[in-house]
């Protein structure tokens, strides 16, 4: 006892309390000292309720640290005022954002850093609520302030306050849709990957270098086939938007009663099915890059307007939302089919082609650029090479005569296919002859479904009701057959579909006694 004492008066023990021993040892060293008198019991239950006080005092002392650290490490700014409305906690993002990273607010009135803020305050403070998403001015930046009551036996003793730079917001929801984009919604071509040799494509490309370096809208005309993703995706990638994503959508493909969802996106049960959490739109996928409107003629012409007024205001709302988004998006819409004529025909909207014909390239089908034939076709070749293991290295004159003055109805797409069909037919030869040429050209499969006058049948250039009777001719030959109907045709079953019901021949086939549809 006598050394513990002596070590508790140098460690700087102020005065001992215990039994006559400990008075008298405390007493020879000249340190004041009381008598207690006491049992075993109680002095247990002390030491007993001293360690219980030390460990609570550490488990606060512990969740203040956590609190203090996720306060800090927090990109939000956060500020607690007391009812003083003097700030009295804020953490380094909070003085980042109003004081240039200083502690000059610390123990300051709030209505000195931003009246906008002090009244909020004192609406919470008074109402007892929360108020969020509140707009403030600060200096020349824009704030997203939160705030919320600390309420303590119903009485609100003080607010804290959350709030963001609106600049940050815009960046970090840029940042997010870039990471969606990383799901395919990228260009992979540029216009170094335009295959050709014509002047005619030369101009076509520097033309549209010309337009990638505008954010204005373009329209891209011309046949199946021939390009104008390739054309799109080329300027989008020359373009300041290159960074941003690139999203495609065909407008003949997807049903009328899901376009606006697909293109707009929707709320969370906004009608039967919606995905958990909503779904986010194409434009909104599309922020900050290019939305490619391929056949953009397929709209239906009731969306047409739908998709004017986002045109025009840069805003989208999502089906069953209550609020509307900006979105900042580049359109570059294609159709195989004449706008300004489907505009004298009252099948598209005025307003709306002239809002998408800023600037127009029209990319010439395959048999007014001839020159570019054979260098395409040696292109799919070696393409074609690497994939089935082939080793074609020549095309014969006579070869490459049949093929140039083939008339091809869907362009590059259509030689790329005689490419592939030709590495097939040559396996284990090196060179392509005119016979298998021929071959690829004009099989046994190609004779049979031929029309009987052994004209081809073509849509190219029809409007109304030559069109309409166009169709139902192909349709009577095919026994009503829509499948085969349409590759005699020459376009896809859903192009097919949409112009049955363009033309009502579904909802007049009993009246005019037209093939069962």
């Amino acid at each position: 006892m006598k050394n513990r004492i002596l070590q508790a008066v140098q460690d700087g023990c102020d005065a001992v309390i215990g039994g006559n021993t400990a008075k008298g040892c405390a007493n020879n060293l000249g340190c004041p000292a009381i008598t207690i008198q006491t049992g075993e019991k109680a002095i247990r239950s002390a030491l007993d309720e001293a360690v219980r006080v030390v460990k609570i005092l550490r488990r606060e002392r512990e969740r203040s640290e956590m609190f203090t650290t996720i306060s800090n490490c927090s990109k939000d700014g956060i500020m607690y005022v007391d009812n003083g409305n003097i700030v009295r906690v804020a953490n380094p993002a909070s003085m980042q954002i109003l004081d240039g990273g200083k502690n000059h607010i610390l123990g300051v009135t709030l209505a000195r850093i931003s009246r906008d803020m002090h009244k909020h305050v004192e609406e919470t403070r008074a109402e007892g609520r929360e108020i969020s998403n509140h707009l403030c001015r600060h200096r020349d930046s824009t704030l997203s302030a939160n705030y919320f009551p600390v309420m303590i036996r119903d009485s609100v003793t003080g607010v804290v306050i959350t709030f963001q730079d609106v600049t940050r917001i815009q960046q970090v929801e840029t940042h997010i849709r870039q990471k969606l984009s990383e799901k395919g919604l990228s260009a992979r071509y540029r216009f170094s990957d335009i295959i050709h040799k014509s002047r005619a494509l030369d101009h076509l490309i520097e033309l549209a270098r010309r337009y990638a370096a505008v954010s204005s809208n373009v329209l891209i005309e011309g046949e199946t086939g021939t390009g104008k993703e390739l054309l799109a995706q080329s300027i989008h990638n020359a373009s300041s938007r290159s960074a941003g994503p690139f999203v495609a959508i065909n407008c003949a493909a997807i049903p009328e009663n899901l376009l606006e969802s697909e293109m707009f996106g929707y709320e969370e049960g906004a009608f039967t099915g919606t995905t958990r959490g909503g779904k986010i739109g194409l434009f909104e996928l599309a922020h900050n890059g290019t939305l490619f409107l391929d056949e953009v003629s397929g709209l239906p012409f009731n969306f047409q307007g739908k998709l004017l007024r986002v045109l025009q205001e840069r805003e989208v709302r999502r089906v069953g939302a209550n609020k509307v988004k900006s979105v900042d998006v580049r359109i570059i819409a294609a159709s195989n089919f004449n706008l300004h004529r489907m505009v004298r025909e009252g099948e598209f909207r005025k307003d709306l082609f002239y809002r998408l014909d800023v600037l127009k390239l029209f990319v010439p089908p395959l048999c007014e650029r001839l020159e570019d034939i054979e260098i395409l076709f040696l292109h799919f070749i070696a393409y074609y090479n690497e994939r089935l293991k082939t080793e074609i290295t020549k095309i014969d004159s006579g070869a490459l005569d049949l093929l140039i003055s083939h008339r091809f109805e869907g362009n590059v797409r259509e030689l790329k296919n005689i490419a592939e069909r030709v590495s097939i037919l040559c396996m284990g030869s090196r060179t392509v002859s005119a016979a298998d040429i021929r071959t690829a050209l004009y099989d046994n499969n190609a004779r049979e479904s031929a029309p009987p006058s052994g004209k081809t049948v073509t849509l190219r250039g029809l409007r109304g009701k030559d069109e309409r009777d166009f169709i139902l001719n192909a349709l009577q030959r095919c026994g009503n057959n829509q499948t085969r109907a349409a590759r005699e045709l020459g376009i896809d079953r859903t192009t097919l579909w949409r112009k049955l019901r363009r033309y009502g021949i579904e909802k007049n086939e009993k009246n005019e006694k037209t093939p069962a549809l």
